[in-house]
């Protein structure tokens, strides 16, 4: 995960894993990061160019770079927002 915290498909793949060591709570945490990696990949692939990104998706990256644990990303992703209000 260090290496590739955003991957939303190693999330799910945790999720599992910890489903199966019935780590539920661990279980929980991946599972919605999963769930919220599939959302804005979908969004993102449908958005003509990165200018379109709506503020509800940038306010999910924002959340989904908290809970991966990259601050700085959801501070820049947050100092976007600001700037395009």
């Amino acid at each position: 995960m260090k290496l590739h915290p955003y991957d939303g498909e190693t999330q799910r793949f945790l999720a599992g894993v910890y489903r199966q060591m019935n780590k539920l709570d661990k279980m929980a945490a991946y599972q919605s990061l999963s769930v919220l990696a599939k959302e804005i990949m979908r969004e993102t692939l449908q958005a003509p160019d990165t200018q379109s990104f709506s503020g509800g998706l940038l306010r999910k990256m924002i959340k989904f770079a908290e809970m991966s644990g990259e601050p700085s990303v959801a501070e820049r992703l947050s100092e976007r927002v600001r700037k395009s209000r």
